[in-house]
């Protein structure tokens, strides 16, 4: 049985450009990172670029590479200079998929103890909390 034009599809979310909350020519802060992040709160560390969409999901810690689909290009040529950008849906193909690798184990957080007095990691100086008995 032949594929049919929507098999492969990996995610779909639609973009549109808001100027109070986008940011032209940021990879992390532009309108299509902000379309994935909303999407699904899984998805981190979003990176777009105009050749590759990039973004991890902390549930597997696994990071993806998607080629850039060409109304994602031409979106990103349009906002970037600053153009009126039309609104679009994102649909990244399992086909387009060029890397997948996974993260690693998350990292053990250390929490460090001191007693305030200077003996630990520098920091804010506080004021010692006055105890009245």
């Amino acid at each position: 049985m032949a594929p049919t034009p929507r098999s492969g599809r990996f995610l779909q979310t639609w973009v549109d450009f808001d100027p109070r909350f986008d940011t032209p020519r940021s990879p992390g802060h532009c309108p299509i990172a902000h379309a994935l992040k909303e999407s699904d709160p899984d998805i981190v560390r979003v990176r777009v670029k105009l050749d590759t969409i990039s973004f991890a999901y902390t549930s597997n810690r696994t990071r993806y590479v998607f080629q850039t689909p060409q109304p994602a290009m031409q979106f990103i040529i349009d906002v970037d200079g600053g153009r009126p950008a039309q609104s679009f849906m994102l649909t990244l193909r399992e086909d387009d998929l060029m890397r997948k690798y996974y993260l690693g184990p998350p990292l053990k957080q250390t929490v460090i103890h001191h007693d305030g007095r200077g003996s630990g990691p520098r920091g804010p100086q506080l004021r010692p909390i006055v105890v009245v008995t």
